[in-house]
């Protein structure tokens, strides 16, 4: 198979090593050091402290010259933040009509889908979520980090259910873990189950996940965003399904009913084991000064689905608008760092109560 990786960054040179070490044509764009530094020193994957140089990968900052050097195109993983799915899905556009066959979205969050499905045509797009921990050691050197996630997949249509199981085969055959589902809403949302937690907060606040689960009123706020999103979900009829390494299932039912003064130690070890030590997502973008948040994509997307469905989600409006307020720069960082009060003022004007 002939597969450009859109995105090329930890997950994006993650799978396309592995594909890549498999024998597939694998084609990485990237930004100028990227390119430059696994053009001249290979791709680095290091796995169960065992270190491997990939170097028969294709890289380069244009998908035109990424598809000339490949000879051809006929499947495209993209594996940007959600918020880059428009200008992806347009750089791929041209393609279908010249060979691309199918595309994988692999994407945190919901809504990427429904930007995707109107560039693109809706039969060759295959949804996909992964539960794997790869962090960065450096531009173009990433390590994987334990053993028990994977990828979800899910078609988008009912004609994508090909593209399922091609994606599906060639991740197997490249050593991942990777299981397929029916419904790409399920995937999507349990994903942001998982997501949701100690990762919006942590970024306003500037707090470690650690410290914010020590607030009472942080904690409180944590999980009546979590069972916000449990509530929104039955509304629009998903359901939780277990991904790779996470029953997402139990997991739901567990901080959906049982009491919070149970549940802070469960969840303090439960977030600290999935990101492996690394800072939340969110909080890292910030921090960078990315200008763009998935936030957008996770509290944004319970705030909006609550909406649509007529279901109050205080705590998610809250969260989205105001970390999307300071990436902006609409509000100044320094007015909500170490100051839980500030972001439980925000939440409690928008209706939200302990």
């Amino acid at each position: 198979m002939r597969v450009a990786i859109i995105g090329a960054g930890a997950i994006g040179s993650y799978i396309g090593g592995r594909l890549a070490e498999a024998g597939h044509t694998v084609g990485l764009l990237g930004r100028a050091p990227y390119v430059a530094r696994v053009r001249s020193r290979g791709l680095v994957l290091v796995e169960n402290g065992v270190e491997r140089t990939i170097r028969d990968v294709v890289v380069s900052e244009r998908i035109e010259d990424l598809v000339q050097a490949m000879e051809g195109l006929e499947a495209a993983i993209v594996t940007t933040k959600a918020y880059d799915t428009e200008s992806s899905c347009l750089l791929l556009r041209p393609y279908l009509q010249r060979g691309l066959e199918r595309v994988l979205l692999i994407q945190n969050g919901v809504g990427g889908d429904e930007i995707a499905t109107a560039l693109l045509d809706r039969d060759v797009l295959v949804s996909g979520v992964i539960t794997q921990v790869v962090s960065v050691r450096e531009v173009g050197r990433y390590t994987v980090r334990g053993r028990r996630g994977g990828l979800a997949l899910a078609p988008d249509a009912a004609g994508a259910a090909a593209g399922v199981r091609t994606f599906g085969e060639a991740l197997r055959g490249a050593g991942l873990r990777c299981r397929e589902y029916g419904d790409y809403r399920a995937i999507k949302w349990s994903k942001l189950l998982l997501n949701i937690l100690a990762n919006a907060v942590p970024a306003i606040v500037d707090l470690s996940p650690e410290e914010v689960y020590r607030d009472d009123a942080l904690y409180a706020l944590e999980l009546a965003a979590y069972r916000e999103a449990l509530a929104v979900m039955r509304r629009a009829g998903v359901r939780p399904v277990g991904l790779p390494g996470y029953p997402v299932p139990a997991m739901a039912f567990l901080l959906g009913h049982a009491p919070a003064g149970v549940l802070r130690p469960l969840m303090q070890r439960m977030v600290g084991g999935a990101r492996g030590g690394k800072k939340p997502s969110l909080q890292l973008d910030i921090e960078r000064g990315r200008g763009e948040s998935e936030v957008t994509f996770l509290n944004g997307a319970v705030a909006r689905e609550a909406l649509a469905c007529g279901v109050p989600a205080p705590a998610n409006e809250a969260i989205a608008e105001v970390l999307t307020a300071l990436v902006q720069g609409a509000r100044r960082r320094e007015e909500f760092r170490h100051a839980p009060d500030v972001l439980v003022a925000e939440a409690e004007r928008r209706g939200w109560r302990r």
